[in-house]
């Protein structure tokens, strides 16, 4: 009986729910043919498609027919395609079969993915089960719509993990389909110095946010390692960024996965399929793109042999480095390398030190977006002990602040040449004094012959030291060279006169060789001080030499030479500045790699080594408030040094050791200078402060040395000194330096226990490296054309009045509060000691996680667990054809969003709390067009004031009219609760737009002011027990009441309502009306 069955299978496929993406799968009126509709993932659009068999009637059904299906519509060129091309299943398949494949080809075409050769229905199950080094890469193995039906109670069971183990998540996208889990962590719980997230380019504020793509729906752990390392892009893929809350928006989630053109494709009008409020801003970390890549090349294989082993994180990293994952299993178990646990300072907070994977659990049993967050934060946190290019181990010796290569020559080179490092524009345009200060320390060190680490291994190409003659015309800027030698178009070459001065260089691109042997030249470049008038070429015979010698052969004498040369040639720091910014006020910005004419790919690569390696965090500060006093003649810059949790390792030596007898409880710090020569703050940038070196005879003994009086430690800091005999000629400082530097000295934070030092009279040496951190940099003499301002801190620290730190100008300097900002709970201050506590108070909670935003409900709606709940539809597609309200598009800076009052009690707050809650899970459950009002729950700063929009009005309103023809899709109210709510009623007003008084003809019972007149509102008509949904929905009733006559909107201006004009006209209707007053209402007004 084909026609029955035929009939009974439509009308099983008809069945809302059994096909992700399909709807409206119904009899199509002629025989054999029915119509469907289809919705592309992350989109609302709605594709209608019709289906005929390919004999005029259903006898064939189902043993000898084909399905064709094709669309009268305008549809995407996408959509067209798959319908164009789509092959016909073999084997005569059923409507469900059917339709399975085609939804399948049609998800694949939209969301960018590979079709693969063959269809789940014609491959048998041997090729199906083919396997390539035990990893199984068969595409179709996971078909969309044969996943399972409770694929969205796994992923509810994974994100409940996840968020028991102290991370926020977030879903985007279809729960049943193509979705992005968000797992985030707010960066101030890491434990990280201030001064590293400074380096980092980050805030604590902020999330460390992953997400994690599944384009064919979510699948769990075991699913996943089924499908190898070759394909990780086929089931998840994943991204990591910063976002301003715990999740961004879906379009901007989308673009870290695919092109711009792609998101089109796959969202159609983005405007229409995100709707999720105002998109938190998304960015890339500083080492975003080395951590992604490995992420995306060595995660999952790490991953395999942790699971397969038994190893730990670092042991499975080993392995690989080492073994490159050949290593025998025989040797595996016994090798003890492979099994030693991450080393975690005492500090780290718990969740950080967990490890999902050490709990021997079943793979079954094993949440992949909780071991994947546990990895990426592992990473983030440990990041200066990787190589940012290989990814391994790397031991410097020393604790650095920023991440860096290993000392691998290929990991160098690829990190300058593949611009993984930190951009030069970018450090020029934003801290010039900075960029400054890092050449000048360089050249200072390669000047005196003290630098002991090179840009070795990316290519350097420096002049060779061998002269060749040569004629020059100066008014052609030519010169005229043998026929034997050989140059080439953008080479650099140095010339010489015949003068024995070391000055008289200059240095020129090779810009035209058509007239060789004429050689046309650039305009020299001379290697003169700013304030210097250069000596000037001129016609005649001169020495040249090509930039064409292999850096990495030199002697490291050589080296130093070379750099020097290399750095003298480069432009200063606000020519590069302005070349930049292209002289302009524009936001389009030139690289420096297209000044070829003036800086030579030598010179830039040593200035992209020389901001690359530095490892330090500096800042100028020229704000009064958070300078040291005393310090007049010298410019300040915030410093800090060490590894990320330093700052953790020193608050921890403070809390031991001012509890003891040699420490001071009230003052468990004091502050001293430390001063070296300038050659040596070039190591001191990179490695930090150490006594690994003995320089000057160390007679009180071993440890860093540091005094409270600037005039002692400033002796040691060489400002006199003079360059050593054997260094080369030219200047004492880099001959572009705006700062023209004569000397450096830092003023450090050390644990106050001086019984402990190895010396402490005649000045600090102190032996523990965890009992000092540096807190600011000077550097003299001040500029001549540099404002510098004095610093002169409100709040400041209060030393220790028996171990004062005396500045330049020989008095006791002050220090800013902000400058210890990171354990201030912990010291005494200026202030008075209520105003201490209170202060206290709030810095210990700044990091706790009150400060995290709130869970969107939909968030809450997926990790909820009642029957009843799974059972509703998650609102994560809201049908916008039945209205023109758009949720979450409300501009946030037009609202002022306000504090809790003075007057908030924990009464009040745990009332409110509740009716929010109730209040948000209505809107949750009901269609937004029935409902009519909606709350942004990103929106309520307090819950003492909620921003209400009411939307979809009867169309034949004149109020709905008045919206449609202004463009308006809603009314913004603002509701205020009062000090004793419930027992007194909230106050209701509209902040925009304006509606027509009821003397102009207008109604819907709202004020001049536009606060609501309505008895329910008063102390007369308002009960406790009213709930506010059905205040809400009170409030719509009366704006929609059209007697004695309908609302309007005023058109004659755009103002919004007032706050103090809305409580005014509604004492006035009361009054009027004889309705009572709230005896609390002018508090509402704070």
């Amino acid at each position: 009986m084909p026609r029955k069955d035929f009939l009974r299978d439509l009308n099983i496929a008809s069945v809302p729910g059994i096909f992700p993406r399909l709807s409206d799968v119904v009899d199509g009126g002629e025989d054999g043919a029915f119509s469907l509709t289809y919705t592309p993932p992350f989109s609302t659009q709605r594709v209608y498609l019709q289906v005929t068999t390919s004999s005029a009637d259903t006898c064939a059904y189902p043993k000898d027919h084909q399905f064709f299906v094709f669309s009268d519509d305008d549809i995407p060129a996408s959509i067209a395609t798959v319908l164009t091309s789509y092959q016909p299943l073999d084997g005569s398949p059923r409507i469900e079969e059917f339709l399975t494949s085609i939804s399948r080809s049609l998800d694949q075409a939209i969301l960018g993915l590979e079709e693969s050769s063959a269809s789940a229905y014609e491959c048998d199950d041997d090729e199906c089960m083919e396997e390539d080094d035990d990893w199984d890469t068969d595409h179709e193995m996971f078909p969309l719509s044969k996943f399972s039906p409770s694929s969205t109670d796994v992923l509810r069971s994974d994100l409940r993990a996840v968020k028991s183990a102290g991370y926020k998540v977030g879903v985007l996208g279809d729960v049943k389909g193509s979705v992005i889990v968000c797992i985030s962590c707010r960066i101030g719980k890491l434990g990280i110095s201030e001064e590293a997230l400074q380096a980092w380019h980050v805030e604590g504020s902020e999330y460390l946010t992953l997400l994690l793509r599944y384009p064919l729906g979510y699948v769990p752990l075991s699913q996943i390692m089924g499908r190898g390392p070759q394909t990780p892009g086929t089931l998840v893929q994943m991204h990591v960024g910063v976002c301003k809350s715990y999740k961004p928006s879906l379009s901007c989630a989308l673009r870290q996965f695919v092109s711009t053109q792609d998101l089109d494709r796959i969202t159609g009008d983005v405007s229409n399929a995100d709707h999720s409020g105002p998109a938190p801003a998304y960015r890339c970390l500083q080492i975003a793109e080395s951590l992604n890549n490995l992420l995306g090349t060595h995660f999952l294989r790490l991953l395999k042999f942790r699971l397969e082993h038994g190893f730990s994180w670092a042991g499975a990293e080993t392995y690989e480095h080492t073994a490159q994952g050949e290593c025998p299993s025989s040797l595996v178990s016994t090798n003890p390398e492979y099994f030693v646990p991450d080393d975690w300072s005492v500090s780290t907070p718990g969740f950080l030190k967990a490890d999902h994977l050490a709990n021997d659990k079943e793979t079954d049993a094993l949440v992949f977006p909780l071991v994947a967050m546990q990895f990426v934060l592992r990473r983030f946190v440990k990041c200066t002990e990787f190589c940012l290019n290989c990814y391994r181990k790397v031991e410097f010796g020393f604790e650095a602040i920023k991440p860096y290569v290993c000392s691998n020559g290929l990991c160098l080179y690829q990190y300058m040449h593949l611009g993984r490092g930190p951009s030069v524009e970018w450090e020029i345009l934003s801290q010039p004094y900075v960029a400054d200060l890092l050449i000048s320390f360089t050249y200072c060190s390669a000047k005196d012959r003290t630098l002991h680490e090179f840009p070795c291994g990316i290519g350097l190409k420096v002049p060779t030291g061998i002269m060749k003659e040569a004629r020059f015309d100066v008014d052609l800027m030519e010169i005229t060279v043998e026929r034997s030698c050989q140059l080439r178009v953008g080479d650099w070459i140095c010339i010489t006169t015949n003068s024995t001065s070391s000055t008289d260089q200059w240095h020129c691109e090779v810009q035209d060789i058509i007239l060789f042997p004429h050689v046309k030249l650039s305009t020299p470049v001379q290697l003169t001080k700013r304030s210097v008038k250069p000596p000037q070429l001129t016609t005649g015979k001169l020495r040249y030499e090509v930039y064409d010698k292999d850096f990495d052969s030199l002697s490291a004498a050589d080296k130093c030479t070379s750099i020097v040369t290399l750095l003298a040639t480069l432009p200063a720091v606000d020519e590069m500045r302005d070349y930049i910014t292209n002289g302009s006020s524009n936001n389009v910005n030139r690289a420096l790699s297209s000044w070829h004419d003036r800086v030579s790919t030598a010179a830039l690569y040593v200035l992209r080594w020389v901001v690359a390696s530095n490892r330090s965090c500096i800042l100028y500060h020229d704000d009064p408030e958070h300078m040291v006093s005393g310090m007049s003649g010298y410019l300040q810059f915030r410093f800090g040094q060490g590894a990320p949790d330093k700052e953790a390792r020193f608050v921890q030596a403070v809390n031991a050791v001012s509890s003891t007898k040699d420490g001071n409880s009230q003052h468990p710090t004091l502050f001293a200078w430390h001063g070296s020569p300038l050659y040596n703050w070039h190591s001191i940038l990179r490695e930090g402060l150490h006594y690994k070196k003995v320089v000057n005879g160390r007679s009180c003994g071993n440890g860093v040395y540091m005094s409270n009086n600037f005039a002692t430690s400033v002796g040691y800091s060489g400002r006199m000194n003079l360059p050593s005999p054997s260094a080369p000629t030219l200047h004492t400082t880099w001959p572009q330096s705006k700062l023209n530097i004569k000397c450096a000295i830092s003023l450090n934070e050390v644990v106050n226990a001086p019984n402990q030092f190895v010396h402490n009279t005649a000045c600090y040496v102190v032996q523990h490296l965890d009992w000092i951190q540096p807190r600011y940099l000077f550097v003299g003499p001040t500029p001549t054309d540099a404002k510098v301002c004095q610093g002169n801190p409100s709040r400041v620290y209060t030393q220790d009045p028996k171990r004062l730190a005396m500045g330049a100008e020989g008095k006791n300097v002050k220090i800013p509060i902000s400058g210890v900002a990171t354990h201030k709970a912990n010291v005494s201050t200026s202030r008075k000691p209520k105003e201490r506590r209170k202060k206290a108070q709030e810095t210990n909670t700044s990091l706790c996680d009150a400060d995290s935003v709130a869970t969107l409900e939909d968030d809450r709606q997926l990790l909820r667990d009642s029957d009843k709940e799974d059972k509703d539809e998650l609102p994560f597609c809201i049908d916008f054809s039945k209205t023109d309200f758009r949720p979450g598009t409300l501009e946030v800076s037009s609202l002022r969003l306000l504090g809790p009052p003075r007057y908030a009690t924990t009464t009040a707050t745990k009332a409110l709390h509740k009716r929010l809650q109730e209040t948000l899970k209505v809107q949750k459950r009901e269609p937004l067009h029935e409902l009519g009002w909606y709350i942004d729950p990103n929106l309520v700063n307090n819950v003492y004031q909620w921003i209400v929009e009411l939307h979809s009005f009867d169309p034949n309103l004149p109020l709905a009219k008045d919206l449609k023809k202004a463009k308006i899709h809603s009314i913004v109210f603002e509701i205020r609760f009062p000090p004793h709510f419930p027992m007194s009623p909230p106050f209701v007003r509209i902040i925009r737009p304006r509606i027509l008084s009821f003397g102009r003809g207008g109604g819907g019972h709202v004020t001049m002011g536009g606060s609501m007149c309505m008895e329910l509102l008063t102390n007369s008509g308002w009960s406790a027990a009213c709930s506010m949904e059905s205040v809400l929905l009170q409030v719509r009733l009366a704006l929609s009441n059209t007697e004695p006559q309908p609302a309007r909107l005023d058109q004659s201006t755009n103002a919004d309502y007032t706050v103090g004009n809305a409580i005014s006209d509604y004492q006035r209707v009361c009054q009027a009306h004889g309705w009572q007053v709230p005896d609390d209402l002018q508090q509402v007004h704070w």
